[in-house]
């Protein structure tokens, strides 16, 4: 069954692993954040969400920050994040289900939902009904290559961060599976 989530917030910060010092931030929030605020509202170890789709609601504009070291943060970043879930065999996929709707709908978390740092915190809306979706703010251009977005950890003996090339269509971001042959390590 899928699930849409909508996830803002004032800033977020997604920092890109190619600048140590500096905390520079992808331009959008990366599948693996995503899927930890789906494991912040529920999360079994028989289960495993996946990122489906990532919607670009807001524009995506950049603020600098200065502390010890600079920090280039996303200023009120919005986004329609779609997922699903598999399930170990035995597992139980109704009861995760009622559980993790359950916990949206009370935005009662398991852990503290946050966009890239903890010291962003995300606001969450479950979305059950097409009327409670919102217009984006702007119009994306037809098509925006972000560039290399980190998806996800591979999993195995020595874990691998996966990366594939976003693409932004009409502000959508296909995410594809973590076994896709257009992923690289």
């Amino acid at each position: 069954m899928p699930f849409r989530l909508r996830v803002q917030g004032p800033r977020a910060c997604f920092p890109r692993p190619e600048f140590r010092r500096d905390q520079i931030s992808y331009d959008v929030i990366p599948p693996f954040v995503a899927r930890a605020i789906f494991n912040a509202i529920y999360c079994r170890s028989a289960m495993r969400w996946h990122i489906d789709a990532i919607q670009v609601l807001n524009p995506i504009r950049f603020i600098e920050e200065r502390s010890p070291n600079r920090r280039l943060l996303l200023a009120e970043p919005h986004y329609l994040i779609d997922g699903h879930f598999s399930v170990e065999a035995n597992a139980n996929a109704a009861q995760f289900t009622k559980m993790f709707l359950r916990n949206a709908r009370r935005k009662q978390y398991a852990a503290t939902p946050f966009l890239g740092m903890p010291e962003y915190p995300a606001q969450i809306d479950l979305i059950e009904e097409e009327d409670d979706l919102v217009a984006p703010l702007n119009r994306h251009p037809e098509s925006l290559d972000l560039g290399w977005l980190a998806l996800d950890l591979e999993e195995g003996a020595r874990p691998n961060m996966q990366y594939f090339r976003a693409i932004m269509e009409d502000g959508r971001i296909s995410v594809p599976p973590l076994d896709s042959s257009a992923l690289a390590c």
